[in-house]
């Protein structure tokens, strides 16, 4: 092989290592710019995966605080529904509580008045049937008096009508016995206006010879009996006066009596 050909082989060498080396330094920096491309590449799609991470674990965080919060405004709105429930019912309660007593207070005061009326209705009718009683009962009391009088007075009128038709029978009796004595004293008028008067005991001089003779029989004893009887007469007490019971007359015995001679008094 000539000299040129040589070196035309060793430049050919040369330049095939240069394009060798070229070559493999173009395929390192291709492969470098791949692997940095991909290493890139993966960074970026690494960084995309930490963003996506990070923005769905923000975004699972923000629905798990959402549905937290959810929750809990339920659960708020869920305990204020309860309460206003709760507190509903309760003013329900006591409304239905105050209206019940109402209605019973109503109840009570109606059968308070109607129990009230019936009595002062009851106390009324008893007022006005013990009038009528009353009433029927004093009429019936003046019916009984009335009668009760009416007879007394038929009995008073009868007994007076009795009593007049005994006077005036024992009037006539005594108009005959009257007649009957006025002979006797005239008889004994006569005879003793012969005897002047001495022999008839009760004349004024024989009851004056009577007395006369009693006195001097009381003085003749006298000594006697004071002397016999002082002891006796010392213990006994003063005798009492029996006095004789009167008789009342009616006015025509009084007349016949009083108008006879000697009287009876």
């Amino acid at each position: 092989m000539t000299e040129e050909n040589i070196t035309l082989n060793v430049e050919e060498t040369e330049a095939n290592k240069k394009a060798e080396a070229k070559r493999i330094a173009d395929k390192k920096a291709a492969d470098k710019k791949a692997a940095d491309k991909k290493a890139e590449a993966k960074r970026i799609a690494d960084k995309k995966a930490e963003a996506k991470r990070i923005a769905d674990k923000k975004a699972a965080d923000k629905k798990a605080a959402d549905k937290k919060a959810a929750e809990e405004a339920k659960r708020i709105a869920d305990k204020k529904a309860a309460d206003k429930k709760a507190a509903d019912k309760k003013a329900a309660d006591k409304k239905a509580a105050e209206e019940a007593k109402r209605i019973a207070d109503k109840k009570a005061a109606e059968e308070a008045k109607r129990i009230a009326d019936k009595k002062a209705a009851d106390k009324k009718a008893a007022e006005e049937a013990k009038r009528i009683a009353d009433k029927k009962a004093a009429e019936e009391a003046k019916r009984i008096a009335d009668e009760e009088a009416v007879k007394k007075a038929d009995e008073k009128a009868a007994e007076e009508a009795k009593r007049i038709a005994e006077e005036e029978a024992a009037l006539a009796d005594q108009l005959l016995e009257v007649a009957k004595l006025n002979a006797i004293t005239n008889n004994l008028w006569k005879e003793g206006q012969k005897t002047n008067f001495e022999t008839m005991s009760h004349t004024e001089t024989s009851m004056l010879k009577q007395e006369l003779k009693k006195r001097s029989e009381v003085h003749r004893g006298f000594m006697t009996s004071l002397t016999r009887n002082s002891n006796k007469i010392i213990r006994q007490n003063a005798p009492s006066v029996q006095q004789t019971p009167t008789t009342k007359l009616s006015t025509r015995q009084t007349m016949f009596n009083s108008g006879m001679m000697f009287g009876r008094r």
